[in-house]
């Protein structure tokens, strides 16, 4: 159907459907009359489409983050891991068209596929502690809150070296001072922000995928060596 003179207006029926209704002069092959509405039924929830307009009302320095999660935390064999992904507006949207989401409503199949394309659109760090590390480590801090804290610290340290971000997101597991005591020992500053349920923040998620195949890839290894 031709585009020219054309005029069209759009009406949201539901949350994942828009009629588009257009109206004009010209008519081609197979083109009914004038007045004809085409249903476009949406791929993914209008809901994104919602969330994208929220996100270009935002100032940049608002969106950007980083998220930070770990997984194998309650792990005896595998090791621990912990991801920090900075995201901005840019990678916001292309991580909202992946459906990224909390790693523990997906299959490691999908997360296995997933991460490779979340590392290869934002900066990220990884810290892993192999079993033996682990306990080296244990045994000196004592505590597995400050053993998280200091992993949470080490890999926003590693990610702030290239990219500069005020603000930090992640899961609610302690003192959030331990994380920032930590950091300001090496000199870097940010606000963190400690949640229940942070996974619902999209860095955050993407975090917590980004942690998660990296263990499953390791705990793998491990698997075959022995």
């Amino acid at each position: 159907m031709g585009l020219t003179d054309f005029r069209c207006s759009a009406t949201l029926a539901s949350r994942t459907e828009v009629f588009l209704c257009c109206s004009g002069s010209r008519q081609d092959a197979g083109a009914s009359k004038q007045g004809r509405c085409l249903q476009l039924v949406a791929r993914t929830s209008i809901d994104y489409l919602l969330s994208i307009t929220q996100i270009n009302r935002m100032p940049s320095s608002s969106i950007e983050r980083i998220g930070i999660d770990e997984s194998g935390k309650g792990d005896y064999f595998g090791p621990l891991v912990i991801a920090a992904v900075f995201v901005d507006a840019t990678t916001q949207e292309e991580l909202t068209l992946m459906a990224v989401r909390d790693s523990k409503k997906i299959s490691d199949g999908r997360i296995l596929e997933l991460a490779p394309d979340i590392k290869t659109i934002c900066p990220h760090s990884v810290i892993a502690i192999g079993p033996q590390k682990y306990n080296e480590l244990y045994g000196k801090i004592r505590n597995l809150n400050r053993l998280l804290a200091w992993g949470h610290a080490k890999a926003l340290e590693t990610l702030l070296e290239r990219v500069s971000c005020e603000r930090a997101i992640s899961d609610q597991f302690g003192d959030e001072r331990l994380i920032l005591n930590a950091l300001q020992e090496k000199g870097r500053r940010i606000v963190l922000e400690q949640r229940t349920k942070a996974e619902s923040d999209l860095a955050v998620a993407a975090a917590s995928i980004v942690a998660r195949a990296e263990f499953l890839l390791r705990l793998k290894r491990l698997s075959d060596e022995i």
